[in-house]
C-alpha cells in the first residue's frame, strides 16, 4: 500500500513529500496540565455541580465603578491599581515640503493616512498596509515613508479613567445590575480568572497577576449563615477541609458591617466571603443582597499541596530548581482516601492494632468488629438499635500468617528517595540522616478499609466487600501518592522510588440490614 504524504515547503521554497506516518510521533502521549488550570478545573466542575452558572467579568473597570464600590477606601485601592495608557497623537500641519521621492499625489494620500490614523480611524499597522496599497511599495518600504512623518504627530502615553481589574467586588456590580432585572432568583453566578494588582511587597505569597474563583449570590432571603453553609460545602467538596473562618473586625465599604470573614488554611489567607453592603448595591440598581465568595487558586494550591512560593507554582520553567530537604518530601507523601467520621478514624486505628496483634501473636485470621451502627448524616454510632450489622474480619490471605514479609517495612526519605524499608535496617538508615514518614504499608491500608465501610454504610445497603493487596509494588497499592510538587521534585531528579514486597493485607466485611 502506498504511503500517503503531505507537501513540507522548506525556507527556501523547496517541496519535500514527507509520509504522515512520519509526523505520528508530535501527536501521541498525554500532556500535563498546569496546576492552575488544573486546581481552576476542578473548581469549575463543583460549582457547575452546585448550580452557579459561569460568566465572564470584563478585565477592564472603569474609575467610578471603583470609586462607587469602595467609598473612602478609594484611594487605598487606588494606590494597587494599574490604569491604562496608550499613545494620545497630535494632529498638526505637516511639513509642506513633501520628500523628494513622492509625488504631490503620493505625498496628499500619504497625509490622509496619518489623519485617520491620528483620528483613530486607522491603526498604525493598518496605515502601514495602507500605504503599500496607495503607493504600490513593498512592507519595508511603506513602513520607512511612513514613519519619516510619523514623528511628526506621534504622541506622549496618557493614562485614562480605565483600570485594570484589581479586586472583584467592583468588578460584579455592572453584571449583577444586568441580571437582576430577569427577577429570577436565587441567582447564581461565578467566574475563575485573573486579577491585576500593583502589589508592592513583593514575597512567596505575592503576586502582581494571580487567579480568583469568585462566585456570588443574589437573592431576597441570602443572608451571611446561609452564605457561610455554601462556602464549607464548596471547600468540603473541593477537599479542602481545617479551613478556619476569621471575622474579620474591619470590613472595607462593599462588605455589611461584621459581615465579612477570611478563610485561613494553615497560615495562609486562602480567601473571604461575606454579604455586599446594601448602599453599595442600591448605588448600583442592585434590588436584592448579594453573598460573595472568592478564593485564590494559587494561594489554595500552596496551602493544600506544599509549593514554595508563587513563582514556582505560576513559572515553573524558571523557578522549579528548587531543593526540598527530606523533611519536606515526607510531608508530601498522604493518603489518597481517609475516612471522614470520627467513627471511620476509630475503626481504622483499630484494624491497624487488632494486624499488629494477630501479627505478633501468629493469628492468620481474626474477626475484628460486630457490632449495630446507627447512620444519621455524616455520622456513625454504634447502637444495640441499629438497622445496620457490621461485621469485620482481618487476614485469611495466607495459612500460617496474618500478613506477608513486607508488613513491617516502613517508609522513609532519604537524600530524595522515597523507600520502603525493613524494620531491622531503619535504624541504620536513620544514622545516614533519613528521614522517617508517618506510614508503613498496613495503616494507609486501614484508612482505605475504612473509608470504604463508612461509604457502604452511608448508602445503607446489604453486602459484603473487601479491601486485598498481595503484593507491593507502588505507592499506590498502600494508597499513598505524592503533592504534585514532591511528585515534580523527586521525578525531575531522578530519585527513586522503591516501596515494594509480598504483604497479603485483607480486610473483608459483611453487612445485614435488620427492618
Amino acid at each position: 500500500m502506498e504511503k500517503r504524504t503531505f507537501v513540507e515547503r522548506t525556507s527556501r521554497g523547496k517541496d519535500t513529500g514527507r509520509a504522515l506516518e512520519d509526523k505520528v510521533d508530535f501527536l501521541t502521549g498525554q500532556g500535563v496540565p498546569h496546576p492552575v488550570s488544573r486546581a481552576a478545573e476542578d473548581m469549575r466542575k463543583v460549582m457547575l455541580s452546585f448550580g452557579f452558572d459561569e460568566v465572564e467579568i470584563s478585565y477592564l473597570i472603569p474609575e467610578e465603578v471603583l470609586f462607587r464600590a469602595y467609598s473612602d477606601l478609594f484611594p487605598v485601592y487606588q494606590d494597587i491599581t494599574y490604569y491604562l495608557g496608550w499613545l494620545k497623537h497630535r494632529m498638526m500641519e505637516l511639513e509642506e515640503e513633501r520628500p523628494e521621492e513622492l509625488t504631490d499625489e503620493e505625498w496628499e494620500c500619504l497625509k490622509d493616512i496619518v489623519k485617520d490614523v491620528v483620528d483613530e480611524n486607522l491603526s498604525l499597522e493598518e496605515g502601514v498596509y495602507r500605504t503599500m496599497e496607495e503607493l504600490k511599495v513593498d512592507f519595508r518600504g511603506a513602513l520607512r515613508t511612513l514613519l519619516e512623518i510619523w514623528e511628526q504627530v506621534r504622541g506622549e502615553v496618557v493614562p485614562e479613567r480605565l483600570t485594570l481589574r484589581s479586586s472583584m467586588p467592583a468588578a460584579w456590580l455592572p453584571t449583577l445590575r444586568a441580571l437582576s432585572s430577569e427577577d429570577v432568583f436565587p441567582l447564581k453566578l461565578f467566574t475563575i480568572s485573573k486579577v491585576f494588582r500593583r502589589e508592592h511587597l513583593m514575597e512567596e505569597t505575592h503576586g502582581r497577576v494571580f487567579t480568583l474563583l469568585s462566585a456570588v449570590i443574589e437573592d431576597p432571603e441570602i443572608d451571611l449563615d446561609a452564605g457561610l453553609t455554601v462556602v464549607r460545602s464548596v471547600l468540603e467538596k473541593l477537599g479542602v477541609r481545617d479551613v478556619e473562618f476569621r471575622y474579620k473586625h474591619y470590613s472595607p465599604p462593599y462588605y455589611q458591617p461584621a459581615m465579612e470573614y477570611e478563610l485561613f488554611l494553615r497560615s495562609y489567607e486562602v480567601g473571604t466571603c461575606g454579604v455586599f453592603s446594601e448602599e453599595v448595591l442600591r448605588s448600583a440598581g442592585v434590588p436584592n443582597p448579594v453573598f460573595h465568595l472568592e478564593i485564590g487558586v494559587e494561594r489554595l494550591l500552596m496551602a493544600r499541596e506544599g509549593y514554595p512560593g508563587v513563582k514556582e507554582l505560576e513559572f515553573p520553567q524558571f523557578y522549579r530548581k528548587w531543593k526540598l530537604k527530606d523533611e519536606e518530601v515526607a510531608e508530601g507523601i498522604k493518603p489518597v482516601v481517609s475516612p471522614r467520621s470520627e467513627w471511620g478514624r476509630g475503626v481504622a486505628q483499630l484494624l491497624y492494632e487488632a494486624f499488629m496483634k494477630a501479627r505478633e501473636e501468629g493469628k492468620v485470621r481474626e474477626k475484628v468488629i460486630s457490632e449495630r451502627l446507627t447512620v444519621r448524616g455524616e455520622e456513625i454510632h454504634p447502637s444495640e438499635e441499629g438497622r445496620l450489622k457490621l461485621t469485620v474480619f482481618i487476614g485469611g490471605l495466607l495459612k500460617d500468617e496474618i500478613l506477608g514479609p513486607a508488613a513491617g517495612d516502613r517508609i522513609l526519605v532519604h537524600e530524595g528517595n522515597i523507600l520502603g524499608v525493613p524494620s531491622r535496617e531503619v535504624k541504620s538508615y536513620l544514622k545516614r540522616g533519613a528521614v522517617l514518614t508517618d506510614y508503613d504499608y498496613v495503616r494507609p491500608l486501614c484508612l482505605l478499609a475504612a473509608s470504604r465501610m463508612e461509604s457502604w454504610l452511608k448508602e445503607g445497603r446489604e453486602g459484603k466487600g473487601e479491601v486485598t493487596v498481595e503484593r507491593v509494588r507502588s505507592l499506590q497499592d498502600v494508597n499513598l501518592t505524592l503533592l504534585p510538587h514532591v511528585k515534580e521534585y523527586v521525578l525531575s531528579r531522578s530519585r527513586k522510588i522503591e516501596v515494594q514486597g509480598p504483604l497479603f493485607f485483607r480486610v473483608g466485611y459483611r453487612g445485614v440490614v435488620n427492618e
